[in-house]
């Protein structure tokens, strides 16, 4: 954030962030990336919102349609461009807008009359956004290809109302769409036919924002956006909330997930519990895969000697057993975070053990009386084969 209260566009690899130029140093907003690191955003002047593509370590402000307010919403790898732009002068509304080779280019409307938005587009040139439909009063999703715009349509009345977020390559789609009480539902569209893929239980609303090409569904549930939990959808398991999901004790709340890459890795935004739900940070969560099996300590009583084993490793092989207090996500040195990483925050190592022939190694050692009543996290790790246990999260007596 600047001095002046406005945000500046930024990108991060790995552990390290780079601020990004910005059009005037008043608020810049980075919204997507490509594979090549192609990123598009917008940017403020004093008094107008203008789109912006980052490239090569340089920044380009992209034209308007024919108006001068405008937004980038998405990028594919092929350095297309969508968002909104306004399509006169002095007329704040908008139409969809394709951006190819820096020239904009008008998506349309569904009836020529109204507003419309792009929202996401593939690697096929397939977009997706909502458009205003004067003779029902409201949004509708659409896709739009080779110059047509196509209604995706709604559950129908008395709330007609729907809108696409994102598609993948397959041409699988995702977005919102009020069901017959007005909530808003995350929806898939697939083959033609709408879904809502909403879970009873969590709230009465909710959204997908992006979806991968392994099929898997990142938004939110809740009952507003505002008051929400960050959820993931796919297949097998259907929608649930990524609270459940992370590791317990690390002290933040995720609020929304935001895109989700093919190797499962989310983009997602919450406070620090406690802070208030307005001060969001930015979070990357990355799947793990345990390959060990570590047990619960035993016998699990404080002020005394504890054993703990972890199990399914090759013959011979050094493990070490790590400890802490709280959840999150720690680095495996001379590992990369899609691979594996620890979900321990700021872990200790308690000590290590060589495995047997039966591929079993055993940790022993004295639990202080102090840790009685308190849950301990315990992880294993064979740090050059960047392999984990499951997570154990243990309360001694």
């Amino acid at each position: 954030m600047t001095d002046g209260g406005g945000y500046r566009a930024c990108v991060w690899f790995d552990t390290d962030i780079t601020i990004l130029e910005s059009l005037a140093n008043v608020d810049d907003h980075a919204q997507a990336i490509n594979e090549l690191g192609d990123i598009a955003g917008w940017g403020q002047t004093e008094a107008y919102l203008h789109p912006l593509l980052w490239s090569d370590g340089a920044m380009y402000e992209l034209p308007a349609l024919g108006g001068i307010v405008a937004y980038a919403r998405d990028i594919n790898d092929s350095g297309l461009i969508v968002g909104e732009s306004e399509y006169e002068p002095d007329n704040r509304w908008v139409h969809a807008t394709l951006w190819e080779n820096m020239q904009a280019i008008d998506l349309g409307t569904f009836e020529d009359y109204g507003v419309s938005t792009a929202l996401g587009i593939n690697n096929r040139g397939q977009i997706v956004g909502y458009s205003w439909k004067e003779s029902i009063h409201h949004n509708h999703a659409f896709l739009w290809q080779d110059g047509v715009m196509t209604d995706l349509g709604a559950f129908g009345w008395p709330y007609d109302e729907s809108a696409a977020k994102d598609i993948n390559d397959a041409g699988d789609i995702v977005g919102q769409a009020d069901d017959t009480g007005g909530h808003g539902h995350a929806v898939l569209w697939q083959d033609g036919q709408i879904r809502d893929i909403h879970r009873p239980g969590y709230g009465d609303a909710s959204g997908a924002l992006a979806i991968n090409n392994v099929g898997q569904i990142v938004g939110w549930v809740g009952y507003t956006v505002f008051s929400s939990s960050g959820a993931i959808w796919d297949a097998q398991h259907g929608l649930r909330d990524l609270n459940d999901l992370v590791p317990p004790f690390n002290g933040w709340i995720v609020e929304t997930a935001r895109d989700i890459n093919d190797a499962g890795q989310i983009a997602a935004a919450g406070p620090i519990k406690g802070t208030g739900r307005l001060n969001d940070h930015a979070m990357l969560l990355s799947p793990v895969y345990p390959t060990i099996d570590l047990s619960e300590a035993q016998p699990g009583v404080a002020g005394q000697s504890n054993t703990i084993t972890a199990a399914n490793l090759a013959p011979s092989t050094k493990v070490y057993f790590t400890w802490g207090t709280k959840g999150g996500g720690t680095i495996i040195p001379g590992c990369n975070i899609q691979t594996n990483a620890l979900q321990i925050d700021n872990p200790k190592v308690a000590g290590t053990a060589v495995a047997d022939a039966n591929g079993d190694a055993v940790l022993q050692g004295n639990v202080p009386g102090s840790v009685s009543g308190k849950w301990l996290l315990f992880q294993a790790v064979v740090p050059g084969e960047c392999a984990i246990s499951n997570l154990v999260v243990q309360n001694f007596e």
